[in-house]
């Protein structure tokens, strides 16, 4: 097995994850619910914010083999959590672009998520909205 990151704890409730390949880091901190500032991602955030990420990577595949640009769009990315569990209860993403893609588009883009659902590997409970 490959090794891809190290994380450390700083004190705290601090971490600092390192890509051993490139080296490059990200210091972490816990959710404002947890009496901290909200200066850095919290592991919740980096949950939400890598799944996009995936979903990017997957679309941006299909849409340059649609010759189709995603070159600057982003993704509005919110998160729930149930506070009586401590447990992500929904995660809701909406794809902006400054391209009007056609319905043809999304509805690719949507059948590109459903097959490559990284989602999935979360908790079943869990809700996903996707929007584009």
């Amino acid at each position: 097995m490959l090794m891809t990151s190290k994380v450390t704890y700083s004190g705290g409730h601090k971490t600092r994850f390192e890509n051993i390949r490139s080296g490059n880091t990200l210091i972490t901190d816990a959710p404002l619910d947890n009496d901290r500032l909200g200066q850095l991602f919290a592991h919740t955030d980096i949950a939400f914010s890598g799944l996009t990420s995936f979903f990017f990577s997957v679309i941006g595949m299909k849409a340059r083999s649609l010759e189709l640009g995603l070159e600057n769009s982003t993704a509005e990315v919110s998160n729930y959590i149930k506070n009586e569990l401590r447990r992500i209860s929904k995660i809701h993403l909406k794809f902006c672009s400054e391209v009007n893609y056609l319905d043809k588009h999304i509805k690719i883009w949507d059948s590109t998520e459903d097959a490559y659902s990284m989602h999935c590997t979360l908790h079943p409970d869990i809700s996903m909205n996707i929007s584009f």
